[in-house]
């Protein structure tokens, strides 16, 4: 007596189951044509001028050059001296895709390339900064994590070693301004980085 219940609930169960997974396959259908048709419109966007977008000047006459021998310091300087002779640009939030509709398609390799040095100066910035620090040059510590700051960074470890530093030298007002600055930044890390200067 019992299956004929047990067969009819397995029954709607099968067709609820079957009209779900058709209209998440029909979302998925829609979403996947989405993201070709702006694709297909972002490769035919024509080359605009990119001269005059916001290049990071890196300004080698006020950082901290020359000032130790050691072997991590060396190297940092090196490789940002090598940096500062190249295009960078902070495209952090942009997409290929964005970019190319910004910009044009001829233009996208050019701008990777810029957003790659990008990444690469501001894990230089902490890397300079955390060796510099080591090494007990806090002020000089500071100057270089607030180019890093100042040029958008989002790692973490900038905000939260220049913060201890800030600190450290008695300057706390001016960690409310670190937070302050995160609070406006647009990242995956926002949170945790306003967490750790919030407990400073």
């Amino acid at each position: 007596m019992t299956i004929f219940p047990i067969f009819t609930s397995v029954c709607v169960f099968g067709v609820i189951f079957t009209i779900a997974r058709t209209r998440v396959s029909k979302k998925d259908e829609a979403t996947e044509k989405a993201f070709w048709d702006r694709e297909d419109e972002a490769n035919a966007t024509r080359a605009v001028d990119i001269s005059n977008l916001p290049y990071i000047n890196i300004p080698l006459d006020y950082l901290p050059m020359g000032i130790s021998d050691d072997a991590t310091i060396k190297e940092c300087e090196e490789q940002i001296k090598s940096l500062s002779g190249k295009k960078i640009l902070n495209l952090s939030g942009y997409s290929n895709t964005a970019l190319k509709l910004m910009y044009g398609a001829a233009n996208i390799n050019t701008l990777i390339e810029c957003d790659n040095n990008y990444s690469e100066l501001i894990s230089l910035i902490v890397k300079w900064g955390q060796a510099l620090d080591r090494l007990g040059f806090e002020d000089e510590a500071i100057t270089v994590l607030e180019y890093g700051i100042g040029w958008g960074s989002d790692i973490s470890a900038n905000f939260v070693l220049l913060g201890e530093l800030y600190c450290r030298t008695g300057e706390y007002s001016r960690v409310d301004d670190l937070i302050k600055t995160a609070e406006g930044l647009n990242s995956l890390f926002k949170d945790g980085i306003i967490k750790a200067l919030v407990e400073l």
